[in-house]
């Protein structure tokens, strides 16, 4: 038994058993009309379509709050600059913290030290950090040179540096000894 309408089928089955009366099944299967030959290619654009919408709708929003954040960035580094500008110090603690690696230099570095150092061209602490650094660099880098073979300049600058540890523990004792805190 069969039953056919427009938009869907019906199909009525019965086992081929004895008391099949009693124990129909149906299904219900839908069929599309038939489509005029555009309208299959017109459905994926008009999703295509909505889909672009969203998504240009979803960029201008991620636009909107890109800007907002950079902005609040901008104010936030603005205040920032303003407050360091208003808590700055004073020109003598400018001065003083210009010249904190000239008062080490001449507190742990001995007269002999230093006037060794200006014999090789080093007048200051960053030079001889440089030149340290350059003889660091020297030594860690194949074949591996030893201390021995390199330059005197950079051997004096290493040698130098690496006993600052020892003659800032030395001038500290002194100074705790004569009661005097540099």
């Amino acid at each position: 038994m069969f039953c056919v309408s427009t938009s869907s089928i019906r199909i009525a089955a019965r086992p081929a058993l004895s008391f099949a009366g009693r124990y129909t099944t149906t299904r219900n299967v839908r069929i599309r009309p038939r489509a005029t030959p555009g309208a299959f290619a017109s459905d994926p654009l008009a999703r295509d379509e909505r889909l672009l919408k969203k998504l240009e709708d979803q960029l201008a929003r991620v636009k909107d709050k890109v800007r907002r954040e950079e902005e609040e960035e901008e104010k936030k580094a603005r205040a920032a600059a303003e407050a360091f500008a208003h808590s700055s110090s004073t020109d003598s603690d400018a001065a003083v913290l210009a010249n904190h690696n000239d008062y080490f230099w001449n507190q742990v570095l001995t007269k002999h030290d230093r006037r060794q150092l200006a014999r090789v061209g080093i007048t200051s602490l960053e030079d001889l950090y440089s030149v340290y650094s350059e003889a660091q660099k020297t030594i860690d880098r194949p074949p591996y040179p030893s201390l021995d073979t390199l330059d005197s300049r950079l051997q004096l600058a290493h040698t130098i540096y690496n006993s600052i540890p020892t003659k800032i523990g030395e001038v500290t004792r002194a100074s705790q000894k004569n009661g005097v805190w540099w």
